[in-house]
């Protein structure tokens, strides 16, 4: 895995959990506790069982003790790269969980009622911000984020909402009273859509939402823990949805045509790059995204580049436009946004060999990350994963980026936009598929990410 840059903003969805060398030993419990944890960090009461599906990259042992969740509500700890946990009575790896957007979703920890779990935030800079807490007999659930985010704005229409809670729930206690999605007054229709994990609760609305529409997320106390303790209290959430697009014409209340023809061109050469050689890419597919001033967009059916890599889109309006170009056994991991013009700038897209990193370093939204299956039985390490395409695409499947995981599970993606609301995927023959949108704004993100295999 790369070294990361210490002014990096790091973002991961999944834990690993590593041995670290100043943990060797584990403290006594008559040990005074020390600072608090922040109210946005929640440790739940201990439970008998196992969670419902495997953590990555947590393992437990057979000694009798329960299983204690830990969460961090997103922008609680905005400067923290990663959080480790460590139950003083259990001599095991402490768990380091790396921090999206200042929070992160519960993981699972081995302890019972009264243990004491040391926390240290580690921060951008390297400082660490120490903390101690003893797990409680008792706490009702509470909700840790939704998804989209609380106030996000240009939401997919197709977006299925998400509410994450602080440990698994009852999934027989949620249904249309105490899960809701609102349009105004009016309830919108849909299914609840199980998951792997119990804390994470899903609501898919039956049809499209309604377009530059404001929406309303509302979880009840109907909704219980495993326990039978309803959630703390009432919860909502409010977001808005963006314009809607299909089959290259803008939506409104009803699909129009748009006023695509123009005298406005863009041209450039689709170009491959391996280290500091180059050649152009002939016949390679260009697929490209139109952006309006005014807020609308649509695609435009792909063209070919010719023999020697050169390709002219023309008739377009004075618009921003997003390129993507494909061609067997390379990959665009940065994306390339233009506007089209008379007389154009000429806009090269550069196209990298399969598995290769990406070169821009420099870009002000940047993903990158590691993709693994389940930990190794022996080292309890991750085992990286190969040959996985990561794309950069919108909801209405227009692609901007991709790469493919090299040996070692890594990839990049940069120069990113967040043109209708893009979706992060990652997709490899063998393993469940995933595509979610992410909910990140521009920034430079680190995503670790385990895919599990089919059957």
């Amino acid at each position: 895995m790369k070294r990361l840059h210490p002014q990096l903003l790091i973002a991961a969805i999944a834990t690993v959990t590593l041995q670290c060398s100043d943990r060797s030993t584990v403290a006594p419990e008559n040990v005074d506790l020390g600072p608090p944890p922040p109210q946005g960090m929640v440790i739940s009461n201990s439970h008998s069982t196992l969670p419902s599906s495997a953590e990555p990259g947590v393992s437990f042992s057979t000694t009798g003790d329960g299983i204690s969740y830990v969460s961090l509500a997103p922008r609680t700890l905005p400067n923290a790269v990663r959080v480790q946990i460590q139950n003083r009575k259990r001599n095991a790896p402490a768990t380091m969980v790396p921090v999206v957007d200042g929070g992160f979703d519960p993981v699972a920890i081995q302890a019972s009622v009264g243990d004491t779990l040391d926390l240290a935030a580690v921060s951008i800079d390297g400082t660490t911000q120490p903390m101690t807490v003893r797990v409680p007999p008792k706490r009702p659930p509470s909700v840790v984020r939704t998804r989209p985010a609380k106030g996000l704005t240009d939401v997919a229409l197709t977006v299925v909402v998400t509410v994450v809670f602080t440990e698994p729930v009852d999934l027989k206690t949620v249904d249309a009273s105490s899960l809701q999605l609102l349009h105004g007054a009016t309830h919108v229709s849909g299914k609840i859509v199980l998951t792997e994990n119990s804390w994470d609760v899903r609501f898919a609305p039956d049809t499209p939402l309604e377009p530059n529409s404001v929406y309303q997320v509302v979880v009840t106390t109907g909704i219980r823990d495993l326990d039978g303790d309803p959630v703390e209290q009432s919860y909502s959430s409010s977001f808005t949805t963006g314009i809607r697009l299909c089959d290259g014409r803008l939506v409104g209340s009803e699909c129009e045509a748009l006023p695509i023809q123009g005298d406005n061109i863009v041209t450039g050469t689709v170009i491959a790059r391996s280290g500091q050689q180059t050649w152009p890419v002939p016949n390679s597919t260009i697929s490209p995204w139109v952006l309006l001033d005014d807020g609308r967009a649509y695609t435009l059916a792909p063209i070919q580049s010719d023999e020697n890599g050169k390709y002219t889109l023309t008739s377009l309006p004075a618009a921003a436009v997003q390129l993507h170009a494909t061609a067997d056994g390379l990959d665009q991991p940065c994306g390339v946004l233009t506007h089209a013009s008379r007389p154009a700038p000429t806009t090269d897209i550069e196209l990298f060999p399969s598995g290769s990193p990406a070169v821009d370093h420099t870009s002000s939204f940047e993903i990158w990350g590691f993709v693994y299956d389940r930990p190794d039985e022996q080292s309890g390490k991750p085992v990286p994963i190969s040959g996985v395409r990561v794309a950069w695409e919108s909801p209405e499947n227009f692609v901007a980026a991709t790469a493919t995981t090299d040996a070692n599970g890594n990839f990049d993606l940069c120069r990113l936009s967040s043109f209708g609301r893009p979706m992060l995927s990652m997709v490899k023959s063998g393993y469940g598929a995933f595509r979610d949108d992410i909910g990140l704004e521009p920034g430079r993100y680190e995503i670790w990410k385990q895919l599990w295999p089919t059957p």
